[in-house]
């Protein structure tokens, strides 16, 4: 099994050179104090896992923000017949309306008088 060790030191220094110097005297052990070091172990797989479980926890949950309006408008559910829609009511020239054949009559009878007004 791999594992993961961080080691976190900190010392005052002038400039990044001498705190690499005084971190390799500290680590081989010339210096014995005026450091402090923290330092954590842990497996290797952790931050693999925690990675992977972010990613996936991200994916579902854009894939649930664009599915969610869809569901419920319905538009994914059922797909909308012929003739319905919430904006406008079935027209009077449609097949379900009983009244259509006289509407169309009318219609036709209005159509006609005014294209025989234009002609004259």
């Amino acid at each position: 099994m791999r594992y993961r060790t961080t080691i976190n030191i900190t010392m005052d220094a002038r400039d990044r050179n001498e705190a690499v110097e005084m971190a390799d005297e500290y680590l081989a052990g010339y210096i014995a104090s005026g450091v402090d070091m923290r330092c954590s172990t842990r497996p290797a797989y952790q931050s693999t896992v925690k990675t992977v479980s972010v990613v996936a926890v991200s994916a579902i949950l854009m894939f649930a923000i664009v599915i969610t309006p869809q569901v419920r408008n319905g538009s994914c559910i059922a797909p909308a017949g012929t003739g319905t829609s919430a904006i406008q009511p079935p027209l009077k020239t449609s097949s379900a309306d009983r009244l259509s054949a006289e509407f169309k009559k009318e219609w036709q009878v209005r159509q006609t008088a005014e294209a025989l007004s234009t002609i004259r």
